[in-house]
């Protein structure tokens, strides 16, 4: 019976949370949305990485996946304890947030330089929208949050761009 309900459990888990990161995914994002009371706000914060591409490119996937890795450390760390770090795929994360948030601090943590063993030092950027709303408009408040970061990405797009050093 216990061998039955560690399978049980290591299941949901996987089918929870995202195999290379650990961080929860787009489907818990769902279920904690519609858990949360109506009638209170919540926060979304949605963070697409800048320059990641290029890390891909030039030093392979194998550090691309370091990097992803990385950056769920640093979104752990940032996320308060009532809130839930998620990664939605590819290089897309989301930090869900009862009540009022602010993305302050956010995107610096996830610049600072991460080191590749063996490789160089690597930055990546981090455009973040953010939306509060009610969690029974969840579809509604993802949008917009998706929208605030489309609005921040093409803010950043005029900025020097990130370099990584070898």
């Amino acid at each position: 019976m216990a061998e039955v309900r560690e399978l049980h459990d290591e299941l949901r888990h996987r089918a929870t949370h995202d195999a290379l990161t650990g961080l929860a995914n787009r489907s818990l994002l769902e279920q904690r949305l519609g858990e949360l009371p109506a009638g209170e706000p919540v926060s979304v914060l949605l963070v697409d990485l800048d320059g990641f591409k290029p890390v891909n490119d030039s030093y392979g996937h194998h550090a691309g996946d370091q990097v992803l890795v990385a950056v769920a450390e640093r979104l752990t760390a940032w996320t308060p304890h009532d809130g839930l770090a998620v990664r939605l795929g590819g290089d897309e994360f989301a930090v869900l947030v009862p009540g009022p948030a602010t993305a302050d601090g956010l995107a610096a943590a996830i610049e600072a330089p991460i080191m590749l063993p063996g490789l160089a030092d690597v930055t990546v950027g981090a455009s973040v929208g953010l939306a509060t709303g009610s969690p029974a408009d969840a579809g509604h408040l993802l949008r917009e949050a998706d929208a605030a970061m489309y609005r921040t990405k093409a803010r950043r797009k005029s900025a020097e761009p990130l370099s990584f050093s070898m």
